[in-house]
């Protein structure tokens, strides 16, 4: 299954595909037909996204909540970022999102359209009544990006916790 938009076709990865991601992106990206141009995958957000490979493994029928999804522009054949949820929706019916993009593609509204679009499908599922996304206080890109796409401000911290909740 995959998702479209306007200008992107955002594409689950598989656990095989996740590994390749991960650990051999040449081939991922020979496999797809896409050159990757998203957020690098170094330090922090490798260790995050391959700690996803044994939930996706261990519960194929949730790949969907587990996984990284791509986000490909369509007319340029290249990936210019990815984002996920972070597991299957919990007792409350909250799934959490999360995103990246490529340095060179920010600001061009790609990201509204993939989360627009992630939102969509996910308040669309059996037992999701919300999606949250966590953003740095100081990221204001990203605090626009939830504005745009219907979510609001639900908790402050050291972070910003937004929410968007199905309709009744």
């Amino acid at each position: 299954m995959e998702l479209e938009t306007k200008r992107l076709t955002l594409i689950p990865l598989t656990a095989r595909r996740l590994e390749l991601w991960l650990t051999n992106l040449p081939a991922l990206e020979q496999e797809l037909g896409l050159h990757y141009e998203g957020e690098p995958l170094t330090g922090p957000l490798r260790s995050i996204f391959a700690g996803q490979l044994a939930p996706c493994r261990a519960h194929p029928e949730q790949l969907l909540w587990h996984t990284v999804w791509l986000l490909a522009h369509r007319g340029k054949r290249l990936v210019v970022g990815a984002a996920d949820f972070k597991a299957p929706p919990c007792a409350q019916g909250r799934v959490e999102l999360g995103y990246g993009l490529g340095p060179a593609h920010r600001g061009q509204g790609y990201m509204t359209e993939a989360v627009a679009a992630m939102t969509l499908w996910a308040l669309s599922q059996p037992g999701v009544r919300a999606v949250t996304a966590e953003t740095g206080r100081g990221n204001t890109a990203s605090q626009r990006v939830l504005t745009r796409c219907g979510f609001t401000l639900c908790r402050r911290g050291s972070s910003l916790w937004w929410e968007k909740r199905a309709q009744p």
